[in-house]
């Protein structure tokens, strides 16, 4: 069993047309959400690049590499329009200012 890795930061999203919101705390929630896409969704740029973010994170489990994950599935879920901002986590922009 692959042991869990703790994302940088929470990300809370809601799936379209769903009224139910989520909050993704580790990679395995990570790979459960990347599990849950479409075929055509996991083949889109964006959530590619993700699940290979998230599969390097738990291959290196390494700060950067979990910083990294949390960064494209941030970048993922806003292209969807699933994401929904938190106070808790970071200005991105702010960080690579």
């Amino acid at each position: 069993m692959i042991e869990d890795v703790d994302l940088a930061w929470p990300l809370r999203f809601r799936f379209a047309h769903s009224r139910k919101t989520r909050l993704l705390t580790t990679l395995k929630d990570a790979v459960s959400l990347v599990g849950a896409l479409t075929e055509a969704e996991r083949r889109s740029l964006h959530w590619a690049a993700t699940a290979g973010a998230v599969s390097r994170a738990l291959g290196i489990r390494r700060a950067n590499t979990a910083q990294i994950a949390t960064e494209m599935l941030e970048n993922a879920l806003a292209v969807e329009g699933w994401l929904i901002l938190d106070a808790e986590a970071p200005d991105l922009a702010a960080l690579h200012a």
